[in-house]
């Protein structure tokens, strides 16, 4: 069995205390019978998107008896399940007997707390496009088609606008945000699963308008399609709307920035860019650059979501056993205090001392290390007692405080070796690049100084036994041969070198090869010199003569001597 930290509630009661406040909070307005709904049972054929006329016999939400007996309704749940979350509250707070303990604490976790100011100003910054659009089209306060009576006393002040613009969203919000929020940060849910599986509860409760709006448009196809769609649409907006105001309400640790941006979203309603635009298509850039503004100033306002520009992001912690045993009492903690665990930053701050010190001795201890070849032999392989010390968690440390302390001190190690290997794959590669160097330009001065070719080759084919067992040197194998250089009068041209004959490593059938051995290879006389330049220019001469006829377009020659 899994255990759980004590005075916390389990993750199944958070979902039956969300469902008991959910049910609580919809179900209210249908026990009752002035709350409750009436429709007639006639069918109409109507147009999409036109609701029928009302019947005398029949009760619609929107009728005042039955905004009425709904606002008492929804208030009475409200009033109940806060009852429900303080008793929760009580129950965890073990041995405190003080009721004012009990109440700060319940009112805290409701999120009844004093508001910063610039808290609730995020979502007019949000609903900055919007706002230019009613600024353009005058429909602001004290502007040209703005009246006090028409929006002011005719909307706020009547029974639907005490309903839309006061009662609704204030008990909502203590429900769905205050009481519900608080039972899952009881059972310690994380933040990200609170503000994004919370809301859908919300926009869930919404969903019984459905059965309002099919018998309102004639009970009829129609009617179907459009309760559908209209509650599915409804269902998404609010659950949306649950996200930003239990981000508000998680940011802030107040109830009152959520239910401000409950009001004032009810009173903007959903924005409709193409709708605004369409009025004023003069102003189309700057509407759209004011929305775009908005956004931005929403992002750079809600760091500054706390009173005095300091942010909060928290939820009211649940108090800890120091906290909540003796206050205003005079009995005896229920368990030691040697108990208790130590909270990071204290733990840091009593063992300062200590922690200087092992810095201290970790930075003077590699200094000692570097005079002895031995030791740094030995920590190139292991870490060295003597020098660095067995690792070993430390009381109070983290996991992941403790792989970086190990990263830190085997990093040295890590470098040495990478030093090491690589300084003797460069070793080896310049070696082996300095002999290939060496063999070439030995070959290259045997072949100019002419009659030393026996001697210098006697002495380079020693060396190369002596340093590779008798291999060539791989390097001076993939390079390609040259032809080899003659000493005449004129300078050698491309084409020469070009047109120069190749070696013949073949001997031909019945010839003699000369040996390796013999002082006269490689040595031509006078005579054999004369004889290849004479041969090589009739050969120039006649490849010329073949390129100018080509070039004439004369292609019928051959080459032939």
């Amino acid at each position: 069995m899994t255990s759980r930290t004590p005075n916390t509630l389990p993750i199944l009661s958070a979902h039956v205390l969300a469902a008991i406040y959910v049910a609580a909070y919809v179900g209210s307005i249908y026990v009752s019978k002035d709350a409750r709904l009436s429709f007639s049972k006639t069918k109409a054929n109507l147009e999409f998107g036109h609701a029928r006329p009302k019947e005398k016999h029949e009760r619609w939400r929107d009728d005042p008896d039955v905004i009425r007996a709904r606002l008492v309704a929804v208030s009475s749940a409200t009033v109940l399940c806060c009852v429900v979350a303080s008793t929760l509250v009580r129950s965890l707070l073990d041995g405190v007997s003080d009721h004012l303990v009990v109440i700060r604490w319940t009112l805290t976790y409701l999120g009844v707390t004093p508001p910063g100011v610039l808290s609730l100003l995020i979502t007019p910054c949000l609903f900055l496009g919007p706002l230019y659009a009613c600024f353009v089209l005058e429909t602001l306060p004290l502007q040209k088609n703005w009246s006090f009576q028409e929006d002011v006393v005719s909307v706020f002040f009547s029974i639907a606008g005490i309903r839309n613009y006061v009662v609704a969203p204030i008990t909502e919000e203590i429900v769905f945000r205050a009481c519900v929020l608080s039972g899952y940060h009881l059972a310690n849910t994380s933040r990200t699963r609170m503000i994004f599986l919370c809301p859908m509860v919300f926009g869930a409760a919404h969903i019984h308008h459905a059965w309002d709006t099919y018998n309102r448009y004639g009970r009829s196809p129609a009617a179907l399609k459009r309760a559908v769609i209209g509650t599915l649409f409804q269902f998404i907006y609010t659950t949306i709307f649950g996200f930003y105001c239990s981000y508000l309400f998680l940011r802030t640790g107040s109830i009152f920035p959520p239910i401000a941006a409950h009001v004032f979203c009810n009173v903007m309603g959903v924005p409709q860019p193409n709708h605004e635009i369409g009025q004023k298509p003069n102003r189309k850039l700057a509407i759209l650059l004011a929305y775009f503004l908005g956004v931005v100033a929403f992002q750079l306002r809600e760091n500054y979501a706390s009173e005095g520009g300091k942010s909060k992001d928290v939820l009211p912690t649940p108090p800890e056993a120091s906290d909540r045993v003796n206050v205003g009492t005079d009995l005896a903690p229920q368990r030691s205090l040697a108990q208790e665990p130590i909270p990071k930053s204290v733990s840091r701050v009593l063992d300062s001392a200590r922690i200087r010190r092992e810095y201290r001795e970790k930075k003077r201890k590699p200094d000692d290390c570097k005079d002895n070849p031995r030791e740094k032999r030995r920590r190139r392989g292991s870490m060295d007692e003597g020098c660095e010390g067995a690792l070993e968690i430390k009381p109070g440390e983290t996991i992941e405080h403790f792989n970086k302390r190990v990263e830190s001190a085997m990093m040295p190690l890590v470098k040495t070796a990478l030093r090491h290997s690589s300084a003797q794959e460069r070793k080896i590669r310049k070696q082996g690049a300095r002999e290939s160097v060496c063999t070439r330009s030995t070959g290259d001065v045997d072949f100019k100084q002419g009659s030393a070719p026996v001697k210098n080759n006697g002495s380079s084919r020693r060396r190369t036994k002596a340093s590779g067992h008798g291999e060539e040197p791989k390097n001076s194998r993939e390079k390609g041969k040259e032809f080899p250089k003659t000493s005449t009068a004129t300078p050698r041209r491309l084409s020469d070198i070009a047109q120069a004959p190749p070696e013949i490593t073949n001997v031909p059938r019945g010839g003699r090869q000369q040996p390796k051995n013999d002082k006269h290879s490689g040595i031509l006389s006078t005579a054999q010199k004369a004889m290849m330049e004479e041969e090589r220019e009739k050969a120039i001469k006649h490849y010329r003569e073949l390129k100018a006829r080509r070039l004439r377009g004369d292609a019928g020659g051959t080459f032939s001597e």
